[in-house]
């Protein structure tokens, strides 16, 4: 690695606002940082000794006035989707279902017939129908593929009639196969629309995702990696395998991770409830983003009053609370972190009853439990977490894509619940360790926009 002296801008110090200063690094690491009090001539003469006692042969960047920032963490991305929707083909920003349809078309074509074209980031609130493609018009736009369309926030899904009999939906013959609920059929002929949500698009997702050879797997792993280098991410936690993706990927990251393949610092969180799996693993921790229920857009996410837009529905659990005690309290008792997805208010509950029961039984100051997303907190989950010791891992990003003025939280929660969502600073005033992240690919891998939305 070059020895860098970094000239002609502002550096950014913890705690402090960016001041005027310079910065070298001798063998990839910070050797010396002048301030702004040292700043012009006081600082070039400063820097020449350095120079000339260490950094004979660093390479002088001249920041232009820009700011020189730490690398970033991103605390929750699933690498191995994200990596796939840089793959593609990839249906973010696209202005109309018809487009959707031509894009899966000129995918389909570019693959063998009878082979899987996983299509990643529809978001249906941003087109004019509102709505994912049903199985009748992916057929027609790829009749001799396997074809799956991903809803942006992952828990939901849609597939063509060859994508269906694969997963187990229904026979060749069209006749139904009993599967968990989220299985969305025609209110007339009972047939399934393509449209799976709840544990129907868990299973779906898990079945297609094995059809993903390792070698896809390992190339969609290193482009992440790539990409989280560009937006000057040093450390990712990646949330990996579990029922909305597959555990071939833990094996897979594990290796690269073993042999040195990425540009980056990952921690694994394997998405498990199994205690054993992740122990034999010798992980500190586990869970990461295992689902508690599912989310607010796709109105799986668990509240404790109705959706706005869907009257009666509340979302769904993925665990009873004497399941998820169970599960808390064993993982909690062997030492691991426990960490898991919560998008409703009714889930947060949940597993904050489950923590507090856990360290109440077995009190742990050192369990460093987290809760991932908490996006519609209740007006006492942040200080319930600040007493516990839980931190909060949040994405600001989900407020520029879904928490402007009309857009999907307020449709389908209300202004009340709509006004409590992804509240960082209620948060961090209640004294909420919060970690920011992406959640990518629900939303980029880019900091900086994540910084955007914060503040």
């Amino acid at each position: 690695m070059d020895d860098l002296i970094f000239v002609g801008g502002k550096i950014q110090l913890p705690g402090r606002a960016p001041v005027n200063g310079a910065l070298s690094v001798r063998d990839g690491q910070i050797s010396a940082i002048w301030t702004e009090s040292e700043s012009g001539s006081a600082t070039q003469s400063r820097l020449e000794p350095e120079r000339e006692r260490n950094l004979q042969d660093a390479r002088v960047i001249d920041l232009q006035g820009a700011v020189l920032l730490p690398a970033f963490i991103d605390t929750h991305v699933h690498m191995t989707a994200y990596g796939y929707d840089l793959i593609g083909p990839n249906l973010r920003g696209v202005k109309s279902l018809e487009e959707v349809l031509i894009k899966i078309a000129a995918a389909a074509a570019q693959c063998p017939e009878g082979t899987l074209v996983w299509c990643s980031g529809m978001d249906p609130s941003t087109i004019p129908e509102k709505r994912m493609p049903t199985r009748t018009e992916l057929d027609a736009a790829a009749p001799d593929r396997i074809v799956w369309v991903c809803h942006a926030e992952y828990h939901a899904g849609c597939g063509n009639s060859a994508c269906l009999q694969y997963v187990g939906i229904e026979t060749p013959s069209g006749l139904p196969i009993g599967m968990p609920g989220g299985v969305d059929r025609d209110l007339q002929t009972k047939r399934a629309t393509g449209l799976l949500t709840a544990k129907a698009n868990s299973q779906a997702r898990n079945k297609l995702a094995n059809l993903v050879s390792d070698l896809v797997r390992h190339e969609a792993l290193r482009r992440t990696a790539l990409e989280a280098a560009a937006h000057g991410i040093t450390t990712i936690h990646a949330m990996e395998g579990g029922p909305l993706f597959s555990d071939q990927d833990v094996r897979v990251l594990q290796d690269m991770i073993t042999y040195g393949e990425l540009p980056v610092d990952v921690v694994l969180y394997w998405q498990t409830t199994e205690v054993a799996k992740a122990l034999a693993a010798e992980l500190p921790r586990i869970g990461g983003c295992v689902p508690l229920d599912g989310s607010i857009g796709t109105h799986t996410g668990a509240m404790m009053e109705p959706y706005r837009d869907l009257p009666g529905c509340i979302g769904t659990n993925y665990f009873s609370q004497g399941e998820l005690d169970e599960f808390v309290e064993k993982a909690h008792r062997a030492g691991l972190q426990v960490s898991m997805h919560v998008g409703g208010d009714r889930s947060a509950e949940m597993l904050l009853q489950s923590f507090e029961k856990a360290l109440l039984a077995y009190p742990r100051s050192d369990h460093q439990h987290r809760i991932e997303h908490l996006e519609i907190p209740r007006p006492d989950h942040f200080e319930r977490a600040a007493r516990l010791g839980v931190a909060v891992a949040m994405q600001p990003a989900f407020d520029y894509y879904w928490g402007q003025r009309g857009g999907d939280y307020e449709a389908t929660l209300g202004p009340e619940r709509w006004s409590r969502s992804n509240a960082l600073k209620s948060a961090l005033e209640a004294g909420v360790l919060v970690a920011g992240g992406s959640d990518a690919g629900v939303t980029p891998l880019d900091p900086l926009l994540g910084i955007h939305a914060a503040v």
